[in-house]
């Protein structure tokens, strides 16, 4: 077996370079290949890798640095599977604790849909919904 030279990776041509090597063989026109590297810049930029998901524990760690409503939403976000937006527009009447779910209107595709509520939300979000309502009153006595 023949010895290879380490990092064979590495003294690879870039995609680009390997591109033009190949249109230059083939003796297409210096504008074929400004167009075809062009279009493969392009994809690059528009398809690249989405963020990777966080880990349990790494959301558990970022959600242990939230607290009050800002906790409250960010569990939200995290049990439930809400978009940011979608938490932003909740309403009171979008909540149903005896079915553990929250409706979610005009969601992304301009569709409705359902997301479960969890079970250890349900305590935090009464006593959050209690505090808004006295909040409410007072400012209406005001």
């Amino acid at each position: 077996m023949p010895d290879q030279p380490p990092n064979t990776i590495r003294n690879k041509p870039k995609l680009l370079d390997q591109v033009r090597a190949a249109i230059r063989t083939k003796h297409y026109s210096q504008r074929t290949e400004e167009a075809y590297l062009h279009w493969i810049r392009r994809y690059v930029l528009f398809h690249k890798k989405l963020p990777v998901v966080f880990t349990s524990k790494e959301a558990q760690a970022v959600l242990n640095q939230l607290t009050g409503m800002n906790w409250l939403m960010g569990m939200l976000l995290y049990g439930s599977g809400l978009r940011l937006t979608e938490c932003l527009q909740l309403r009171v009447q979008d909540i149903d604790f005896k079915y553990k779910q929250i409706t979610i209107h005009h969601a992304k595709g301009g569709k409705d849909r359902v997301a479960p509520l969890p079970e250890h939300l349900i305590d935090p979000l009464k006593e959050h919904l209690k505090y808004v309502k006295e909040l409410h009153e007072k400012d209406l006595k005001e």
